[in-house]
């Protein structure tokens, strides 16, 4: 995916203004797009599904309001599927109690462009790329912003904040499980136990206590670095 791309992924508005070139790349549609929609629809509800067409390519994300349409936009597509441009409060008052046509503006949308709706369940087909983006170092709102890109190109609608925070937590998750499954693979039991007894015997915690902290195996590895620092 291009840099000029990526920006818009995720919003659910329009911004206040688009460039041309925004408004060329992502609202001009081909000739078969045109076909397909006035074989579908009449000439009065034409303009609100080329808006979530296009909103979809340009944000990942179907559009769930009219609040705010830029002027220069609505021109635009008006022209393309010839019909009279609206302004934005004919276009709200049109679809202010449509509410089920606006979701068969979607799921036609959706289709459409090959897209599909996320689900949990389908982030294994996300998880390897974004685990890639985990192992580089990557963390926090940059690791965060990464996963729209990442389903949209893969095809799915980005979800919302919220499903978005658990798939991240997702990939996180897994990758230190991989660490510490390697720590433990590598490092012996025995080197792990002898490093502890050094430990204990420099430290001024009780012996029990720290057996007791240590009763696991995988208690034990989570302690390794803290072990090696103390021996370099």
């Amino acid at each position: 995916m291009l840099a000029w791309q990526v920006p818009y992924l995720g919003w659910r508005h329009f911004p206040a203004e688009l460039s041309e070139f925004e408004i060329s790349r992502f609202f001009t549609f081909e000739p078969q797009v045109h076909c397909a929609i006035r074989s579908r629809y009449k000439d009065t509800l034409r303009l609100g599904v080329a808006l979530q067409l296009g909103f979809l390519t340009m944000c990942g994300r179907t559009l769930h309001a009219f609040q705010r349409v830029p002027a220069e936009l609505l021109k635009h597509l008006g022209e393309q599927m010839e019909i009279p441009a609206p302004d934005i409060a004919t276009l709200r008052a049109l679809y202010k109690n449509r509410r089920a046509t606006l979701f068969e503006y979607q799921a036609w949308a959706i289709e459409f462009l090959g897209f599909m709706r996320f689900e949990m369940t389908d982030a294994p087909k996300i998880l390897p790329a974004l685990r890639d983006v985990v192992k580089a170092g990557v963390n926090g709102d940059p690791l965060l912003a990464s996963a729209p890109r990442l389903l949209h190109e893969h095809r799915f609608v980005i979800p919302g904040t919220r499903r978005l925070g658990c798939l991240v937590q997702l990939a996180v998750q897994s990758v230190e499980r991989e660490v510490l499954a390697e720590i433990e693979r590598k490092i012996p039991l025995q080197f792990e136990l002898s490093g502890l007894k050094r430990c204990i015997a420099r430290s001024r915690v009780p012996k029990r206590r720290c057996w007791n902290r240590c009763a696991s195996r995988r208690a034990i590895s989570r302690r390794v670095p803290l072990i090696g620092s103390r021996r370099r």
